[in-house]
């Protein structure tokens, strides 16, 4: 799983992307 793909969380169905 890329970096990218494990920072994003998914929301109504859809995966939004988001930084911490």
């Amino acid at each position: 799983m890329s970096p990218v793909e494990k920072r994003s969380v998914t929301i109504r169905g859809h995966r939004t992307s988001y930084s911490l």
